[in-house]
């Protein structure tokens, strides 16, 4: 069986646009759900992973040495990355450059437009209690 990433999270805004970027992506991954009322991000074992203990924090166990990243707009850079064309153009040019410096850090807005499509709908219950 292949190491899956791992997105940590809770209900929140942050949590979920990193959620529904790696679904728009097509990246998967399994849902790790914190209960931040009950503090689950001070446990010393997600500590270890976000010593700041916010959500979201992704795993990607297939780097050498595993790759863990806390910020969601670096999750939706990272997606990006992982599936060229998918979040936006895969070809390096003035739109891409404009994309960069502009757009990824603001998709927030963007995620927001488009939640009728079924990658969002996907996203947005990653950290639904079940």
């Amino acid at each position: 069986m292949n190491p899956k990433i791992e997105l940590y999270g809770a209900h929140t805004g942050n949590s979920l646009r990193a959620a529904i970027a790696l679904e728009e992506a097509g990246i998967p991954y399994a849902a790790r759900k914190l209960n931040l009322q009950a503090n689950e991000q001070r446990d010393l074992s997600y500590l270890a992973l976000n010593p700041a203990g916010k959500v979201p924090t992704l795993v990607d166990p297939t780097s050498t040495p595993p790759l863990i990243i806390n910020q969601s707009n670096a999750i939706i850079q990272f997606a990006d990355a992982k599936a060229p064309g998918r979040l936006a153009p895969a070809h390096r040019g003035p739109q891409r450059d404009r994309l960069d410096r502009a757009v990824l850090p603001r998709l927030s807005r963007w995620f927001d437009a488009i939640e009728a499509r079924p990658a969002v709908q996907r996203g947005l219950k990653a950290f639904q209690d079940h």
